[in-house]
């Protein structure tokens, strides 16, 4: 079939070129290729079904280098048509398993997702494991990671170190995942050190790779995350910057894993406390936000713009890119919502008390996550705007597990019920720069070793610190906004019961 054959030459070529993303002048576009392809190999490859199959799954791993989920599942869904009538040797199989739950997977349908994988043959036992299965397991716990499972992924990561040591000459793309997510797992329980050693070890995984663009610019995002989340902020730009300036080269402007980088470079330049600098960037990205087919995505980057344009002032801004970040929460498979809302529930909950409108922030902060446990911002928004409403509220100062809270409660407390700064006291040392910087404008003195110079990173443009050092006035939100804002919050509360109907398909009892 010397046709099909050279269009499968054809179709690796094109993804080994490393950059299918862009039409550079002088090439045939990669759209008319695969256009072309396609309709070649229905003819060509229509007497092999098992071969074409394997020029399914080709195509389907371009449409996805391309971003073209929808184009992908369509192709990987014939590929698994044909396969069950005509079985792909073990190898080719777990890839197109893999391939098909991770398209899913990039497009926000983890519940399918992991379906696929729980469905094959690929979930055995760790010490069992070859490098398909081992590839697998990592995604599957992955996806699990993310519906909430967070202690059994944590607990099944070194586990997967271990097993990885035990492969003899595992892919170098296997032994990236596996380091770069036991790195990602060091970060998350501040072990920085560590981490930084397991990026290492990612690294010379990528470096016995021909064109390791996309993980390659993963990584230097993973590693400023780790460098911002250890305050070595320096270092987490210059990562951000180099992720930055390989995602333009080779996967793109529009390319979705750029969105995402500069959606966290805002979220670092958000924790220098340069709020003008994170908005530039970021606000032009809203309009390209639909390109984002993972909702969680969407909403964060929603997120950014919504927090940078509140602390400079641009609260009208800030309020219609809120509705919209809330709004693409719905869109979140119920499991992984369920997740996340109290942290939702508890942002949009100060948010509203920044803006002043403390009959919302006092409902988000009570009712937006039934259930759950509030965390200690939610508490804090509740005392103070029930006090400011004149109610009650279900928590009292010794609900409040940091000292910052405790802190940031009294000042605010003093500043908007009793109307006057209060200004003894120290500010405790587990508040973060922005907290510290705040309680300073507000009058207390930095403790012990603290950087006195962060007052000059305030941003005395926020509608709070307006109203509580300039006395300015609260702007109300219109009758439309208002009613907005409740609506989601109706239904929040009312798809927690279904959420928490929805079981996740059994992993096979023989993995640990």
């Amino acid at each position: 079939m010397p046709g099909a054959e050279a269009l499968l030459t054809t179709l690796t070529q094109v993804l080994s070129a490393g950059d299918p993303f862009s039409d550079d002048a002088g090439r045939t576009p990669i759209s008319e290729v695969l256009n072309r392809a396609e309709q070649r190999y229905l003819h060509e490859t229509a007497a092999d079904p098992e071969f074409q199959a394997r020029v399914l799954l080709q195509l389907a791993t371009i449409r996805i280098s391309l971003r073209e989920y929808e184009q992908a599942l369509t192709l990987l869904e014939r590929a698994q048509e044909l396969a069950r009538d005509h079985p792909l040797d073990p190898a080719r199989q777990a890839e197109l398993t893999l391939t098909h739950s991770r398209a899913l997977a990039e497009r926000g349908q983890l519940t399918e997702a992991d379906r696929l994988l729980v469905d094959s043959d690929l979930l055995v036992p760790i010490d069992e494991a070859g490098p398909a299965q081992l590839a697998a397991l990592l995604f599957h716990s992955q996806i699990r990671n993310e519906q909430g499972e967070h202690a059994a992924h944590a607990g099944m990561l070194p586990q997967f170190a271990v097993r990885l040591g035990e492969l003899k000459a595992p892919p170098p793309t296997l032994r990236h995942d596996i380091t770069s997510a036991y790195a990602r797992l060091l970060v998350d329980q501040g072990k920085p050190d560590d981490a930084q050693r397991q990026f290492d070890q990612a690294q010379l995984a990528l470096d016995d790779l021909d064109r390791p663009y996309e993980r390659q610019v993963r990584l230097h995002f993973a590693r400023a995350v780790a460098h911002a989340m250890s305050h070595r902020l320096d270092e987490a730009e210059r990562e951000y910057k180099k992720a930055l300036a390989l995602a333009d080269a080779r996967v793109g402007p529009n390319h979705p894993v750029r969105l995402v980088l500069l959606t966290n470079y805002g979220s670092l330049l958000l924790r220098q406390r340069l709020y003008e600098e994170a908005y530039q960037p970021l606000a032009p990205l809203e309009s390209q936000a639909t390109q984002l087919e993972n909702p969680r995505q969407r909403a964060s980057l929603y997120d950014g713009i919504a927090v940078s344009a509140l602390q400079t002032g641009r609260s009208e801004a800030a309020i219609a890119t809120t509705l919209l970040r809330l709004r693409t929460m719905i869109e979140i498979e119920p499991r992984q919502r369920a997740d996340i809302r109290p942290d939702y529930a508890a942002q949009t909950a100060w948010f509203l008390f920044e803006v002043g409108d403390n009959g919302l922030a006092k409902a988000y902060a009570e009712h937006a996550a039934p259930g759950e446990t509030p965390g200690d911002g939610a508490k804090l928004v509740s005392m103070i705007t029930s006090e400011l409403l004149g109610k009650s509220s279900p928590f009292t100062i010794g609900d409040l597990n940091r000292t910052c809270t405790q802190a940031q409660y009294r000042t605010f407390r003093a500043a908007l019920v009793d109307g006057q700064l209060k200004s003894e006291g120290d500010i405790p040392g587990d508040c973060n720069p922005q907290t510290t910087a705040r309680l300073q404008a507000m009058g207390l003195t930095p403790g012990p070793g603290m950087d006195t110079r962060l007052i000059d990173r305030v941003s005395f443009d926020s509608p709070l610190l307006q109203r509580i050092l300039k006395n300015a006035p609260v702007v109300p939100l219109d009758p439309d906004t208002r009613r907005d804002f409740l609506d989601l919050l109706k239904r929040f509360e009312a798809d927690q019961e279904k959420a928490s109907s929805i079981k996740l398909p059994p992993t096979p009892s023989a993995v640990p």
